[in-house]
């Protein structure tokens, strides 16, 4: 695939300003869904773009200071448990 290098990296914890990230959620598909959505991203994401989600009317919950896989660091995708737990109590809050 066209983005199969930048993914590479990113899943390895590397970023190299040149890579071209291309958000793999759908903005326009979410904001038709006939059910309640809830989407969880770490700030640090580099494939969600929160203001995609915005203009369609969905507040996206972002997590201050996690990257994609919810952890604090590139190249340590292992996320802290109190990060964790942040993002279930999201998750509960919503089902609730």
């Amino acid at each position: 695939p066209k983005n199969a290098a930048a993914m590479a990296n990113l899943f390895l914890g590397r970023r190299v300003k040149t890579e071209e990230f291309v958000p793999y959620t759908d903005p326009d598909l979410a904001a038709t869904s006939p059910k309640p959505l809830l989407i969880i991203a770490g700030e640090k994401d580099p494939l969600v773009e929160p203001g995609e989600y915005r203009s369609r009317g969905i507040g996206p919950v972002l997590l201050p200071g996690l990257n994609h896989f919810f952890s604090r660091r590139l190249g340590n995708q292992a996320a802290e448990p109190r990060d964790l737990m942040a993002l279930c109590q999201r998750a509960i809050d919503f089902l609730l």
